[in-house]
């Protein structure tokens, strides 16, 4: 993991939570690399580079994932020191945790981010020309939170660059744009959902059905995990990266198949409201 410190600059420069403005702490901004970066990255190898940790459910399942998942260009597993000297190659992408936070974010949390990023002659993390990035969780949520989701991730990094080749030249304001007015057809989509990543008040099958006509079914981690894997059906699932008070709740909805990102918020967790989906969210989503 990268030191929180040294990349901050970078990342706030760039992006928080993919684009979501808030309350004068946030650039509203996407990676928009140009077109020589998205040509390179296209004729690069992309190395996934391992944590320098014993124990990591990103370590342990990350690897095959990518093997199964990743199809934009060839792929390769290093480790954390291999990446060091690696990365000063300018041919070479790389997919890679560091842990961000942002300068004009008061609260000063700190989130384990997803990166897909090209090499730098200077070695140097906050030179090298960014891709595309997502969150995980906060710097303090274990793994197992959010690893059943890791696919996913793959997913969406592989959608956002073929997305940006194909709309080349996209400004950070027209991708947020599109994200924002996407017309989903819900009623094709089976949206998965854990009980308890919901507000109180939707969390059973009758009060979530009042606020949500589409198909859904209560499911599990286990359950999302394998509907990310096998492409099968038509399903909408929720990336939640929770919160402690007065941290910002990060609420994402992608479709499991292309990875696309078709739903994104946040809010302010406080004693009335909880790191959760809000019945507002429903709202948002299927009006």
């Amino acid at each position: 993991m990268k030191n929180t410190q040294f990349i901050s600059l970078r990342i706030s420069a760039i992006l928080f939570v993919l684009g979501i403005a808030s309350q004068g702490f946030a650039q509203e901004n996407f990676p928009t690399p140009d077109a020589t970066t998205i040509q390179t990255f296209k004729q690069s190898i992309t190395y996934l580079v391992l944590e320098d940790e014993i124990i990591s459910d990103y370590n342990t399942e990350m690897p095959e994932i990518v093997k199964d998942i990743w199809e934009i260009t060839d792929i390769e597993i290093i480790s954390a020191s291999d990446f060091a000297t690696l990365r000063k190659d300018e041919t070479k992408s790389f997919i890679y945790l560091s842990s961000v936070y942002f300068e004009k974010d008061k609260t000063k949390t700190e989130y384990t981010y997803l990166f897909l990023s090209l090499g730098h002659k200077s070695g140097k993390i906050e030179n090298m020309p960014d891709l595309c990035a997502i969150p995980l969780g906060t710097k303090q949520t274990e793994q197992t939170e959010y690893s059943y989701i890791f696919g996913l991730c793959i997913k969406y990094m592989q959608y956002y660059v073929d997305y940006l080749d194909k709309n080349y030249p996209s400004t950070s304001k027209e991708v947020i744009k599109y994200h924002q007015n996407t017309e989903l057809p819900l009623a094709d989509y089976e949206f998965l959902i854990i009980p308890e990543q919901l507000e109180s008040s939707i969390r059973s099958k009758n009060a979530f059905k009042s606020h949500y006509s589409f198909p859904f079914k209560f499911s599990n981690r286990e359950e999302i995990t394998q509907a990310i894997r096998e492409n099968k059906k038509k399903h909408l699932v929720l990336h939640l990266i929770k919160a402690g008070e007065n941290q910002y709740c990060i609420k994402l909805i992608m479709d499991t198949n292309s990875g696309k990102l078709v739903y994104f918020d946040y809010h302010k967790v406080n004693s009335k409201t909880a790191s959760v989906l809000l019945q507002k969210d429903l709202k948002t989503l299927t009006k």
